[in-house]
């Protein structure tokens, strides 16, 4: 779900069975319920990602790139990755930790773990599908110590066919390379890694070298082949068709800002939104506006902190923001004491509260800090969020997911509470256009239809205001 996901938590799945044994994992699949992959073994990112028309979701699975169809409910393997973090989970001689790195890692003393992270030299990142839900693109990572260099392959697996090397990058660990932002155009001519802080990077497929540019912050249409950006030398807003050529300049200058900035572009591609960090980190605050790029009327915005999620909704210029609220600390920086998902209309209207944490500090404290942030996923047209309420300070640290409707109206995802850090099992996102939620928990990755949540048995209260 786009960048949503930086609100989520890695996944683990699988078990070949509706019930997972043991106390950790004694969640009961409703009977409707279908389970997708039932021998999961994940590790950290990349997130696994549900395809654009919402029939697939692809994942890392036992040091394989794996996709799996939500009509037949068969795994598929596109791909392994030796020597990444699943992959070693998943031999043999590492059986007895069921798949946790957790346990894994216990088990050893402090030389058998360095020992051990030196066999693990592979990473994936960057998971995606492409627009026509037809494939993944998908990069691999590999170091060597003693050249001191980071190689970064870049890989596009159709669903149908045989798996493609798009790039082969070389890199020094100080510079700068394809990293996990990346995106392959349409044509897959070129992988983009935009940066917020400098100059893009555009990686040339047929010549395999990077090519020069002065566009920074890269950011590409949700519905086409172009992209806005800034210019480097004038500061202007540009569009810039699949070639990179611009065509058509804005009055509309955005400052340097030595900190970085991010720019969300709306899927008609009239509304471009403009985030600026006053502070060097995450957890600084911004400013920034949203710009008609037609009528050039603009509308200034502001927040607490930069990790701030923002989308526009596909309803021209509305977006959807999901954050956190803060207040002075004692010595320095924030203090969080709210959190909330707000729908902002096209006009000058007031803002609309989904849901909300009040920003009231005695209110706060009954929440515990690691649960305040919330963990979020919607259907495609934004009538629908999956949210992490947090629990009670009384309680275990985390959150317990709910259904939640743009009306206001809540309902639990389930009656039991396993007692995990994300109960009562880890959302992934919306598929089937909205009629399906598909999860996981430590070993099944499963969904499960929507109409079977929203029942008058498990309706609640909103919370918040």
């Amino acid at each position: 779900m786009n960048k949503l996901a930086c609100f989520l938590l890695s996944l683990f799945a699988g078990l070949n069975s509706h019930i997972v044994h043991g106390a950790e994992d004694a969640f009961t699949l409703p009977a409707s319920a279908k389970i997708l992959d039932p021998n999961l073994i994940m590790h950290s990112w990349p997130y696994p990602v549900i395809s654009p028309d919402g029939e697939w979701v692809a994942y890392i699975s036992r040091g394989f790139v794996c996709v799996c169809s939500l009509e037949d409910g068969q795994p598929r393997r596109l791909h392994e990755v030796p020597r990444s973090w699943t992959h070693f989970l998943a031999l043999p001689e590492n059986e007895f930790v069921g798949g946790q790195f957790s346990a894994l890692a216990s088990s050893l003393d402090h030389e058998e773990y360095r020992e051990m992270t030196k066999k693990i030299d592979h990473k994936i990142f960057g998971l995606r599908w492409t627009p026509e839900s037809d494939g993944v693109v998908f990069g691999v990572q590999s170091y060597d110590e003693q050249k001191e260099l980071l190689f970064a392959d870049v890989f596009y697996a159709p669903l149908e066919g045989d798996v493609a090397r798009l790039a082969q990058a070389e890199w020094p660990f100080s510079g700068r390379g394809i990293s996990g932002d990346f995106r392959v155009t349409r044509d897959r001519r070129f992988i983009v890694s935009g940066s917020e802080w400098g100059r893009s990077l555009i990686w040339g497929v047929e010549r395999n070298r990077p090519r020069g540019s002065v566009l920074m912050n890269l950011t590409p249409s949700p519905t086409s082949d172009r992209w806005i950006a800034v210019e480097k030398d004038t500061r202007e807003l540009v569009i810039v068709d699949q070639d990179f050529s611009v065509i058509k300049r804005f009055e509309e200058v955005v400052a340097p800002n030595e900190n970085g900035y991010k720019l969300h572009w709306s899927p008609d591609e009239r509304f471009v939104i403009c985030q600026n960090p006053i502070g060097m980190d995450h957890y600084s605050n911004w400013d920034g506006f949203r710009l008609n790029l037609e009528t050039n009327e603009r509308r200034e915005f502001s927040g607490d902190y930069w990790n701030e999620i923002i989308a526009f909704t596909g309803s021209e210029g509305e977006f959807i923001r999901i954050g956190l609220d803060g207040e002075s600390a004692l010595i320095s920086g924030l203090n969080e004491v709210g959190a909330y998902v707000q729908i902002v209309p096209t006009n000058d209207d007031p803002s609309e509260y989904v849901w909300r944490l009040p920003a009231d500090s005695k209110r706060a404290e009954e929440y515990v800090a690691l649960g305040l942030e919330p963990q979020v996923t919607h259907t495609p047209d934004f009538s629908l969020f999956t949210i992490g309420l947090p629990r009670a300070k009384s309680g275990r640290p985390g959150v317990v997911y709910h259904l939640l409707s743009r009306k206001h109206q809540l309902w639990r995802m389930s009656s039991h509470d396993a007692g995990e850090y994300q109960s009562p099992y880890q959302v992934i996102g919306f598929a089937k256009q909205g009629e399906m939620i598909l999860g996981h928990d430590k070993h099944r990755m499963f969904a499960i239809p929507v109409a079977e949540i929203r029942t008058d048995e498990n309706k609640v209260m909103p919370a918040g205001d």
